[in-house]
């Protein structure tokens, strides 16, 4: 197993896939590319270049931002095999929605970087962390 190229320093685990598929300590042995010759081209596609294509740069987290939601999603999702970074940056940046969103806070694509900020403020606020 290779270390994951999105992993967040000192993200748990440290290891996911990567680029090879796997699924870390969740399943030990299994390798979602193992699986392959089952599907079909365009599944294929997809797969294989979630995992194992270059990531995009991302156009609207600051380098700040990126280790914020990085940390965030290993936390939240338990080390996930997949980087998301990539499709949420889009996602954002593209201005593309579930198409509502609460009238009193701002739209996506300025929450997400506010709530990192956030959260990367309080977690330097801990004992024994510093403000970064």
């Amino acid at each position: 197993m290779t270390p994951d190229r999105g992993s967040a320093a000192g993200a748990p685990g440290g290891t996911t896939g990567g680029s090879t598929g796997g699924h870390g300590k969740r399943f030990p042995g299994y390798r979602s590319l193992d699986r392959r010759p089952h599907w079909d081209a365009v599944t294929a596609a997809v797969v294989t270049a979630r995992v194992a294509g270059p990531r995009p740069p991302l156009r609207l987290f600051t380098p700040a931002e990126e280790a914020a939601a990085r940390a965030l999603l290993n936390r939240l999702l338990d080390d996930p095999p997949v980087d998301l970074l990539p499709m949420i940056d889009a996602r954002l940046a593209e201005r593309e929605t579930d198409g509502w969103h609460y009238a009193d806070l701002p739209p996506d694509d300025r929450a997400w970087p506010l709530t990192l900020r956030a959260l990367d403020e309080d977690a330097g606020a801990l004992p024994g962390r510093s403000p970064s």
